[in-house]
C-alpha cells in the first residue's frame, strides 16, 4: 500500500497537469459555463484551490487555514 504522501504529490502531480491547461484562459473565458457543466470555470479552480487545502491539512494533521 502506498504512503499517504505517495498519494498526495501523485494527486497534486495529477491537478497540475490539469491546471496547466487552464492557465492561459481569459477572464471571459473563465465564467463561462461548459455545456453539461453546472458551475464555471473559476468555480471550478476555486474547488481545486480548496481541496489542496484539505488534502494538506489531513496529511499534516495540522490547520492550515484558507487565504480570504
Amino acid at each position: 500500500m502506498k504512503q499517504r504522501h505517495e498519494v498526495f504529490f501523485k494527486q497534486l502531480e495529477g491537478i497540475r497537469n490539469y491546471l496547466l491547461k487552464v492557465a492561459n484562459v481569459t477572464e471571459e473565458v473563465a465564467e463561462i459555463v461548459p455545456k453539461g457543466f453546472k458551475n464555471n470555470i473559476r468555480w471550478n479552480l476555486g474547488h481545486v484551490f480548496v481541496e489542496q487545502y484539505a488534502w494538506i491539512e489531513n496529511l499534516t494533521k495540522e490547520e492550515v487555514g484558507f487565504p480570504k
